[in-house]
Parts: C-alpha cells; structure tokens; sequence
C-alpha cells in the first residue's frame, strides 16, 4: 500500500460489500467525482459527522459524484459481525450510497 498523492489516480480495487456484492472502484465511480470515506465500526468521528456526509451526499447527487464509504479492521473472526452492523446501520440511517469492507486494509 502506497500514500497517494492530490490529483493521482487511484489503483483499482476489489471490495465486498454490505449487498453481498464484490464491487470495484469503476463501480463506484461517479462521472465527475468520487468521495470515498475510510472509518470503522464504533468511530467516534465518523458517528459525529455520518449526518453531514449524509446530506452533502444528497445535495451533490445531481452533479454525479458518488460517495462510497469503506470500513476498515484487520479481524477476519468479526468479519460476519461487521457487515451484520454496516447493514443495520446503512439501513437505519438510510444511506444511498455504497459500503465496502476492508478487512485486509489493502487499500
């Protein structure tokens, strides 16, 4: 894994994600621009500000830049329990855009 840095491209990557799905950076994509925001289950910073991501995502929507957020922990044993959280937590807050988990944190 490298640091990468403003204005270069980033290398293509293979997620699961909460759907079940396997999706790549092309998926995620948007036409004109993609935020792609790294946190974890139980991360203080991403609870205070996950209402604000929320709704900029919502304001941006019709200028096609995607958000993707992308959880990030090294235990394969919580695996299950993790993407069983995202779900809820996707669910619950209403989330209209896609997750990923990192379990590998190889991006």
């Amino acid at each position: 894994m490298s640091i990468l840095n403003i204005g270069e491209p980033i290398p293509e990557f293979h997620l699961k994600g909460i759907d079940g799905k396997v999706h790549s950076l092309a998926d995620l994509r948007g036409l004109r621009g993609t935020v792609l925001i790294f946190t974890e289950l139980g991360n203080r910073y991403w609870e205070e500000y996950e209402e604000h991501v929320i709704e900029l995502q919502k304001r941006v929507r019709e200028h096609e830049i995607r958000f993707a957020a992308i959880y990030v922990s090294q235990e394969d044993d919580v695996y299950a329990e993790v993407i069983k959280e995202m779900t809820s937590r996707a669910r619950v807050k209403g989330y209209k855009f896609r997750i990923g988990h990192d379990h590998l944190q190889g991006i």
